[in-house]
């Protein structure tokens, strides 16, 4: 009967196993968009335009990161 039980614990999977990848690219999406804003930010108070260009193609890609975890759950 024990052992039922742990067989039956062992093949239930936890739910954030269900949506590993998922929350794995949301992590890596929070903290690139982190970086990024603090780039952009530094680029608003120096008044520095190469920090503001620089700051423009880290923007586009935190856009997709952000876009890719929706795409994988919509499908």
């Amino acid at each position: 009967m024990f052992l039922d039980m742990v067989q039956r614990i062992r093949t239930r999977r936890h739910p954030t196993l269900r949506h590993g990848p998922t929350l794995i690219i949301s992590t890596i999406a929070t903290f690139f968009g982190l970086l990024t804003s603090l780039l952009g930010c530094a680029g608003i108070l120096l008044n520095n335009r190469r920090f503001l260009a620089t700051y423009a193609f880290p923007a586009w890609l935190e856009f997709a990161f952000l876009v890719i975890p929706g795409h994988i759950t919509g499908r």
